[in-house]
């Protein structure tokens, strides 16, 4: 089981938090995901380039789904 860590990677203002629930009713954890994803894969190419194996790895998915991610993120072309 992964550690939690101790101090919050992410912070976020509750009053802006709250107001993106509101205006994003119904659609909140596939933007939020999005979002992550989008952040957990430019973490990892700052750290490993363009070594998709590696961004991988690190990421615990398969090589093949990161492709799909990134082509849907617009990190490499469609």
């Amino acid at each position: 089981m992964a550690q939690k860590v101790a101090t919050p990677l992410i912070q976020v203002d509750p009053d802006v938090f709250t107001r993106f629930i509101q205006e994003n009713d119904g659609a909140v954890r596939e933007i939020l995901l999005r979002e992550l994803e989008d952040i957990l894969i430019q973490g990892c190419m700052d750290v490993y380039g363009n070594n998709q194996t590696r961004i991988a790895e690190a990421l615990g998915v398969n090589r093949g789904t990161l492709r799909t991610r990134m082509k849907e993120l617009g990190y490499i072309g469609l």
